[in-house]
Formats: structure tokens, sequence, C-alpha cells
């Protein structure tokens, strides 16, 4: 996933609104005066150590989870819609694992992502919104002081708990994965239902479903800057979170082994051009890069198993010509 440029595009992208952001903070008049609006983004403007935290509270809401949903839909679909997933399913590796080697895969991409956000909001904030007092401390947003060393730890803190919000997203777009060969179509899918989700946040009718939306407690690490902490909605998103991993897999598995009798059993891309001597290649450089990866790694099992198989007949001559 890292050797794609569009991995790398995608986090050009998401870093490019937080700093534009800051610019505008920094040059225009657009923000409140420091000890004026709201806690937060007062605190913000007041020591720019706080930024990262802005950082990802622009980034969370909308622009991370399409990501996320683009990078889990394409997990299976894509193989699928590239006519690679035939070359994995062929392995000794179980569907479960397969599924859960995607979801991780997503996660780092995730943490991956989420840290280089707080990273470059750390350096904005510091080069254009400044670093605060010369007592090194800094205001949190309940306005107590917090030291470098807190500010430090609780925006690693901050980062995990990020990370971990989106489980729920990458679970369910990766399984709405197996269900179709449409990449977009499951990102669309995942995406359709974390909106409505956030709609009905806003709907007082819907109050009695608000604690179990995958959303309602995205933005719940802004109070991991506050002193005390207050830990009664962060200890909710995780388990929110954590839970939704653990069931939706579990249903793409069948999902996952149908489509694979049916990869395995469909003919060859309509699209692909003859090599000659019956060999056939389709897809761009990512695909047959896929493809070369896992005929080497099916040659690698095959001559293993003929090592083992040559022991064996090896020793089975040995015992007939002089007893074991």
């Amino acid at each position: 996933m890292l050797r794609r440029p569009r991995t790398w595009v995608t986090i050009a992208m998401l870093n490019a609104l937080p700093t534009l952001v800051a610019i505008l903070l920094a040059v225009t008049d657009v923000g409140p005066r420091s000890g004026t609006g709201p806690a937060f983004l007062s605190a913000v403007l007041t020591d720019g150590t706080l930024y990262p935290l802005a950082a990802l509270a622009i980034v969370l809401p909308l622009f991370l989870p399409v990501a996320v949903a683009m990078m889990a839909g394409e997990a299976v679909a894509g193989e699928a819609q590239a006519g690679t997933l035939r070359y994995l399913l062929v392995r000794p590796v179980g569907r479960t694992r397969l599924l859960v080697a995607k979801l991780i895969s997503i996660v780092m991409f995730v943490l991956l992502t989420v840290v280089i956000v707080a990273v470059l909001g750390y350096v904005v904030g510091m080069l254009l919104l400044g670093d605060g007092d010369s007592s090194g401390l800094v205001s949190g947003v309940s306005g107590t002081s917090l030291t470098g060393t807190q500010i430090a730890q609780r925006t690693m803190m901050a980062v995990a708990y990020v990370t971990l919000s989106m489980l729920g997203v990458a679970a369910l777009a990766l399984l709405l994965s197996t269900f179709t060969d449409s990449a977009l179509g499951a990102a669309l899918g995942a995406l359709a239902f974390l909106i409505a989700s956030t709609l009905l946040l806003t709907l007082d009718a819907a109050a009695a479903l608000q604690p179990y939306l995958p959303t309602r407690y995205w933005l719940a690490f802004v109070d991991l800057f506050r002193d005390p902490i207050l830990w009664r909605d962060l200890v909710r998103g995780l388990l929110l979170q954590g839970g939704l991993p653990r069931r939706l897999p579990r249903r793409g598995v069948g999902q996952l082994h149908q489509q694979g009798h049916h990869q395995l059993s469909a003919p060859m891309p309509s699209g692909s051009a003859d090599l000659g001597g019956g060999q056939r290649r389709w897809g761009g450089p990512e695909q047959q890069r896929d493809r070369a990866e896992n005929g080497r790694a099916a040659g690698h099992l095959a001559v293993r198993d003929l090592a083992g198989a040559a022991d064996a007949l090896h020793g089975e001559v040995e015992c007939a010509v002089e007893p074991c």
C-alpha cells in the first residue's frame, strides 16, 4: 500500500487543509482574539503547540473517513475487479486471516496519516502561531495550564484515539468490499452509513440511538486536553469502535468465500492481451506487480511441497533397503 503513489497523494491532500487553515489564521483576522470565542479555538490561537489538536479536528469529521473508506473499499473489491483476488485465494491462507491482514494494513495507513497530520500541525503551529509564553506552560481547553510533557503525552494519546476511531469505518467498508466488485460502491456505501449516523446525531427523536452511532464520540479526544481529563466519552468511544471490527469482518468471511469461488471459476478477463504460449496479461502496472508477487509466492510454496515429498520418498526408499 505504501508503494502506491496515490497513498502519498491522499496523505498530502489530507495535510493541505490544516496547513491552509493555519496560514489563514496567521495572516488574517478571521479567528477570534486570544481569550475570546470558543475555548478550544482560543487555546489554539494562544499557543501553536496545540495546533496538532486542531489539525486532527479538521480532518476527522469528513476527510479522513473518506480516505479510509476508499482504501478499505478497495481492499477486496479492488482485487476482485483487477482479477488478482484469485491469486490470493489459491494460497493456503484462511479467509479470516486474509481479512484481518487487510484490516491491519488499513489501520497502519490511518496511523501513518494521523501521525503525519499531527507532526505537520505541530511544525506549522509553531512557525505561524507561536509557542506561547516563556514559562513553558500551555493553556489547555479547560483554561488550566499544562506542561510541555503533558501536551506531548496527550497528543500521542489523541493520535492513538483518532486511529482507533477509524476502525468502525474500515471494518464497515471492508465488509461491503466483500459483497461487490466495485471499490467505489463499497466506499460510497460506508460513507452513506456515516452520513446517516451524523444526521441522526442532530435529531432529538433519535436520542435512544445516538450512544451507539459510530460518529458519536469521534471528537472526544479534545477531552484529553482538559485538566482533569474527562474519560467518560473516551472510554465509550473506544468500546464502540472496538466492537465493530470483531463483528463485521466475521460476516464478510462467508461472503469472501463465495466471491472466491466466483473468482476462481470465472474466465480470464476479456480485456486481457494474449502474449503467446497461453500467457495472458491485463491491468496496469500495480495489478501486474501484484500478480507477479503472488505467482512467485505460489512457486515458492510448490517448490517447498516438492522438496518435502522428495524427502519423504527418500526416507521410504532407505527403510525399504535397510529396515528402519
